[in-house]
């Protein structure tokens, strides 16, 4: 019974969790600025932390995930402890605990600034699944319905787009097929308790949206992730300070970042 009740978010919860969610997004901010070869992944989570606590934050919400290149494929990645190589991506998921309640974000970025023509591909179409995505979400629909319409909507896309490989189109024509791609609650905890799958969306309902994709001949795991908000008439994404767009996230890591100004001392 309990569990239920957390589903729907107050006013006053909702206002922690848009706090949160801001300070998610200025975390990831700062460890894009930050991300440059050879930069240890952790140190992002330290850049990202960095913010956390000024902005009035306990500390980091869960352990954060910062995987480089080929780190990315396993999951829940947690070892944080390799170099960032030039050519690959990485994927940065972490949040604040803010009086209680925490956030969930995850973005994609090049290590060297610039996304490679396959990482724009299959990046981009991850991106533009969760745009569709985050247009058709509101009240008294469910996540199946949603889904299904993104996923009729989006392999009108695929027809029309020519993959650099088989495996890359095979791979979007499955992500279309997975049904958890809204998937689960966020709040007090990063996987909050409640249930909201097949059932109709309720204002208050807090969850996270996260399409992923998967290139298991070639092990690329490609997701991008925000915290949304159901509203009386549709979503607000509480993460979206986040950049989204790939040309934005480029122009934005040409900036200096934390690390830079404060680099780590030489062993």
């Amino acid at each position: 019974m309990l569990d239920e009740l957390r589903l729907i978010k107050s006013k006053a919860e909702l206002a922690l969790l848009r706090k949160a969610g801001k300070l998610s997004a200025l975390g990831v901010i700062e460890a894009m600025r930050s991300t440059r070869p050879g930069v240890l992944e952790y140190q992002l989570d330290a850049a990202m932390r960095y913010h956390y606590l000024v902005n009035g934050a306990r500390d980091a919400g869960y352990h954060a995930i910062i995987a480089g290149g080929p780190n990315a494929w396993y999951g829940h990645y947690s070892a944080n402890n390799c170099p960032l190589r030039d050519g690959d991506l990485v994927l940065v998921d972490g949040a604040p605990d803010y009086h209680y309640y925490t956030s969930d974000i995850g973005r994609m970025w090049p290590v060297n600034g610039v996304y490679s023509p396959v990482q724009r591909e299959l990046y981009g179409f991850v991106v533009e699944v969760h745009k569709v995505l985050l247009r058709l979400i509101r009240p008294g629909r469910t996540d199946t319905e949603i889904q299904r319409e993104a996923a009729a909507e989006m392999a009108h896309v695929i027809e029309n787009t020519r993959f650099s490989k088989a495996i890359y189109a095979a791979a979007a024509r499955r992500m279309l097929e997975f049904p958890y791609h809204m998937s689960h609650p966020v709040g007090m905890a990063v996987h909050d308790v409640g249930h909201y799958r097949g059932k109709a969306l309720r204002p208050g309902t807090v969850l996270a949206l996260d399409p992923q994709m998967w290139v298991p001949e070639e092990k690329r795991y490609i997701r991008v992730e925000d915290t949304v908000a159901i509203t009386e008439d549709g979503v607000e994404n509480l993460t979206a300070d986040a950049p989204l767009e790939l040309g934005d996230v480029e122009a934005l890591m040409a900036q200096p970042g934390l690390l830079d100004r404060y680099p780590a001392l030489a062993e």
